[in-house]
């Protein structure tokens, strides 16, 4: 399993081949793993370059309380540099699947 350290500080960037098209993110969450992905466009396939055990995200710290699952949020980057751009989003929509 990857140490929660090296988890926390590993950067992945991907480029995207769209610069104004819209881009569609998508979590899928089991018991064991969290997979992150998105799609560009009008594409219908998602591409998911990300998955992640999920226990890594409820590690107890020492002597103390915890919270035991996880939140996801979105935001904008500058690819690793000082940005003042900001990030529009049109719209937030949530969609819970049932377990197949």
């Amino acid at each position: 399993m990857m140490g929660l350290m090296t988890l926390l500080t590993k950067v992945n960037r991907y480029k995207l081949s769209t610069t104004s098209a819209d881009v569609r993110l998508k979590v899928i969450g089991n018991s064991t793993s969290y997979s992150l992905g998105y799609a560009e466009g009008d594409t219908p396939s998602f591409t998911f370059p990300v998955t992640f055990d999920s226990s890594a995200l409820s590690l107890a710290p020492a002597g103390g309380f915890y919270f035991k699952g996880a939140a996801f949020g979105i935001y904008n980057t500058g690819n690793g540099k000082p940005s003042l751009v900001p990030a529009d989003f049109k719209y937030w929509q949530q969609t819970p699947t049932a377990l197949t």
